[in-house]
């Protein structure tokens, strides 16, 4: 097909949202290939991010409504009539629509079947982290009706598409959840020749732990704090720290944990942008990512397995199956067991040298999961929803 105009789908930019569309550009079977980010909402409610800001770009930039996320979806009819003007401009031969949950995907894929537009659906959801009901899985059924192929985060999220309908064969992954390795690996290198200065600098601990999340109920940091006071017990003297980056409303549940145990070894450090997580990563131990519920993939764990970290993964998260490789980099623990967790942050820290190895395997695990990589398997669900053989000239 000539001149054919993708349209990928993103809730708002993030820092790890640029460096994906240039590998899509790069990776377009043909000269004749148009890629336009449709950025749905100038802010994206849920996170802190700083607004990305760019010059110009190898792909089109289109963003649908001028305000947070929050604000945008609450009038269906003004978000409805918004989101179909745009997808009306740019008329796309194939829209990468961002998920089923949100109303502008749900509005999204309304327009696609009155224009006879092809679907490719991008999944980072997993079917068990959050009790599933009979009703809303055959709702989602239907919503996902003759959709034609899938881009997917990784193994259990193509699991759940496939069960949602989609046929496996039509599911490509992993790619829809990556991050800029090249970045985070770059950074942890200039951090660590200068680590004495930035460790007194951020005032960090001469060896810890690291968490990077929001803090909300899912996350499950009191339970981190419970386990890393269990864990202090078991090494004594030779206990390392803990460090939380993030903020939000558990925040005071977090801070009064903390006193619970008496613990001056958990510093709160605040929310950070990705400018200054590599000196973060760059100086930790280890990563510990606890959520209980409700985390599809993970993206930190990306980042901290790039900066070259050991990961201790909770088994509700949805990247663990794809990214943590048991006793090979690290760990993967019951969110409901803090002993269980406390032993393991015992083992791994007995022997740097063991510690060393692990952050290495990670390094070489995340390779595969790369903007790169994942801007083939996207190019291959294009195809798929376009009907062709994968690999034939588009």
């Amino acid at each position: 097909m000539e001149n054919l105009t993708i349209a990928v789908q993103y809730p708002s930019f993030g820092p790890q949202h640029p460096p994906r569309l240039r590998a899509i550009v790069r990776s377009a079977p043909n000269a004749n290939c148009r890629v336009v980010a449709m950025e749905m909402f100038a802010k994206d409610s849920d996170y802190e991010w700083d607004p990305v800001l760019l010059g110009k770009e190898i792909f089109e930039r289109y963003t649908v409504m001028d305000c947070e996320s929050a604000v945008g979806r609450r009038n269906r009819s003004i978000l409805k009539k918004t989101v179909f003007k745009a997808l009306d401009d740019i008329r796309p031969d194939v829209l990468v629509v961002n998920g089923w949950g949100h109303r502008e995907s749900r509005i999204s894929l309304a327009w696609c079947r009155k224009e006879q537009c092809k679907i490719v659906m991008l999944s980072d959801s997993v079917r068990d982290n959050v009790p599933r009901y009979f009703w809303k899985e055959m709702y989602k059924k239907w919503l996902l009706r003759g959709i034609q192929a899938g881009f997917a985060a990784g193994t259990p999220q193509a699991r759940y598409l496939n069960r949602l309908g989609i046929p496996l064969e039509d599911i490509f992954y992993p790619g829809s959840t990556v991050v800029d390795n090249e970045y985070w690996t770059k950074k942890k290198h200039q951090v660590v020749k200068e680590k004495e200065k930035l460790r007194l600098l951020y005032g960090l601990p001469e060896r810890f732990f690291l968490c990077v999340a929001r803090f909300v109920d899912f996350k499950n940091i009191p339970f981190l704090i419970r386990s890393y006071a269990a864990y202090r017990s078991l090494a004594g003297q030779q206990a390392i720290g803990l460090v939380l980056c993030g903020s939000g409303p558990q925040e005071g549940k977090i801070i009064k944990t903390i006193k619970d145990f008496n613990l001056k070894e958990v510093s709160l450090v605040g929310f950070r942008q990705a400018s200054e997580l590599p000196v973060f990563y760059g100086l930790a131990d280890c990563f510990i990512f606890p959520s209980s519920r409700f985390e599809p993939w993970g993206l930190v764990v990306n980042e901290a397995m790039a900066s070259g970290l050991p990961i201790i993964a909770s088994s509700m998260t949805g990247c663990a199956e794809d990214l943590v490789h048991d006793d090979a980099n690290g760990y993967v623990f019951d969110p409901e067991d803090e002993n269980g967790l406390a032993d393991i942050m015992f083992k791994i820290t007995q022997d740097q040298h063991t510690l060393a190895q692990k952050g290495r395997e990670s390094e070489k695990i995340i390779a595969t999961h790369s903007p790169e990589a994942g801007a083939i398997n996207l190019w291959k669900a294009v195809q798929a929803a376009l009907g062709q053989s994968i690999g034939a000239s588009i």
